[in-house]
C-alpha cells in the first residue's frame, strides 16, 4: 500500500543549499533529492551499507583522471559538486547512488553540517 501525504519541511539555508547543489548535479528536482534522501534513510537493511560512505574524506590524489575513485575496494564514478578539482584539496562524500559518489569540498561540507 502506498499512501501519499503532504507535509511542510523547514530546512536551514546551508542544508537547503547543499540539497540544491546535489539535485542540480544529478539533474533532478530538489523535491526528488529530498525524497531520495528519505528513501535511503528508511531503506531495507541490505541497502544501508552504501550510505555509510557519506562523510568519507577523500584527498585529490585518490581521484583518478578517468572519473573513478576507489572506496573500500569498490570503484565508483565521482562527480564534484559546486567545485573544481584542485591539487592537495580534500573532498567529502555528500551523497551516494548505486555507482556514483557526489563530492563537495571539505570546507563546504562541514559548513553545511
Amino acid at each position: 500500500m502506498n499512501y501519499e501525504k503532504n507535509f511542510n519541511l523547514l530546512l536551514n539555508n546551508d542544508l537547503l543549499h547543499t540539497i540544491t547543489m546535489l539535485a542540480s548535479a544529478k539533474g533532478i528536482s530538489v523535491f526528488a533529492e529530498i525524497e531520495s534522501i528519505l528513501t535511503q534513510h528508511f531503506s531495507k537493511p541490505e541497502l544501508v551499507g552504501i550510505t555509510d560512505l557519506v562523510g568519507t574524506e577523500i584527498t585529490d590524489h585518490q581521484l583518478q583522471d578517468d572519473g573513478l575513485v576507489k572506496l573500500h575496494g569498490v570503484l565508483y564514478f565521482y562527480q564534484l559538486v559546486d567545485t573544481k578539482r584542485y591539487r592537495h584539496e580534500t573532498y567529502v562524500v555528500a551523497d551516494v547512488t548505486d555507482q556514483k559518489v557526489y563530492l563537495v569540498a571539505k570546507g563546504e561540507y562541514y559548513a553545511g553540517n
